[in-house]
């Protein structure tokens, strides 16, 4: 369950004495700005030449926060979505559990470290014959709140021989630099079983930044969703789920291939490049006719599109944005300098 162990107290901005730059408030600024932080709903407007328009809701996509953070976010179900596509050209499916021992974790705290770790393991897959594949690090286990990096890996197969499993533990423990380690594999052969699977590695498990504050900083900006084996995706599935089994592993009918064509700036009607606009709030998109497609993606169903802005109210939103911002830098204790700051640039 989520946070059955208590988190220390949450670090905040104003706890810190102003000394100029200040680090450590820059440090909780961050990890706090989270969509159950205060953070107004945003959305980025999306049109084409046919005036077919699209809304992608804007999330903070953080781990640690109880929305993203949730099984079934918005956030969750993009990673989930954007991966399903790829799964979905697997007659059946290996999953590889690639851990760490206890005592070498420590090697294994930058982004730089994880990267080069992640890139030999999909390198070694690759001489296995693994031509294509995903990876995805979760950071901590299920019940014991403790730095525990562990590689999720999928890749197309059937069962594995025994033989093949001993040379994979071979090789991973030759990476780490050990004689010998563990490896957890297990098949996926049906539809329901690989999508399950997907679902499972694309949750959070960084679920608490005061679980690991260092870790949590240095992760920013972490590319961890990688997918190798360019040109060996062909793009046709061999399977598919009903709009009940999706609902069901989702919790909403996701509508994969109009949500895969946003991604990908394409239009899901009839092809047309989709510009991206300005990030409105999402006040404006319930005003309009709107069907959601799931992920936080909507089809805005309107013959007009996202309204158009005059510049007057452009310079009213980015005013509202701008105050925003720095009402998120300041704590209620930085009261006279939060009013110096909006009166500097407000006025």
């Amino acid at each position: 369950m989520r946070n059955s162990i208590k988190p220390a107290e949450k670090i905040k901005a104003g706890d810190y004495p102003d000394v100029g730059d200040n680090v450590y408030a820059n440090v909780a600024t961050y990890l706090d700005m989270t969509c159950d932080g205060g953070i107004k709903q945003w959305f980025i407007p999306l049109v084409d030449i046919n005036k077919h328009s699209y809304a992608k809701i804007i999330v903070c996509g953080k781990e640690w926060c109880e929305v993203c953070g949730k099984k079934g976010s918005m956030a969750h179900n993009r990673r989930y979505v954007r991966w399903l596509p790829k799964i979905m050209e697997f007659e059946s499916m290996r999953y590889l559990i690639f851990t760490i021992p206890e005592e070498l974790r420590t090697k294994y705290r930058t982004k730089g470290a994880l990267t080069d770790l992640g890139r030999r393991c999909q390198e070694m897959l690759k001489r296995h014959g693994y031509e294509r594949g995903l990876r995805r690090w979760h950071w901590f286990g299920e019940k014991i709140i403790k730095w525990h990096p562990h590689l999720n890996v999928i890749v197309e197969g059937k069962y594995l021989e025994r033989g093949e499993l001993e040379n994979i533990k071979r090789d991973w423990a030759a990476i780490l630099g050990t004689e010998k380690h563990n490896v957890r594999i297990s098949f996926k052969p049906t539809p329901a079983d690989m999508a399950g699977c997907l679902y499972y590695v694309t949750r959070a498990t960084f679920l608490d930044y005061s679980w690991d504050i260092e870790m949590a900083m240095e992760l920013r900006g972490f590319r961890n969703m990688v997918v190798w084996g360019k040109n060996k995706w062909s793009d046709d599935p061999v399977w598919s789920l009903s709009p009940a089994e999706r609902q069901e592993k989702a919790g909403e009918d996701l509508d994969v291939k109009a949500i895969e064509n946003i991604i990908e700036h394409k239009c899901p009607r009839c092809g047309e490049h989709l510009i991206a606009g300005t990030a409105l709030p999402v006040k404006l998109l319930e005003l309009q006719e709107h069907k959601s497609l799931g992920a936080g993606y909507y089809e805005v169903l309107t013959s007009s599109g996202p309204p158009r802005l005059s510049d007057d109210v452009k310079k009213k939103l980015e005013r509202l944005r701008m105050e925003w911002l720095i009402r998120c830098a300041f704590s209620d204790k930085n009261k006279n300098r939060l009013d110096d700051t909006l009166y500097y640039y407000l006025n």
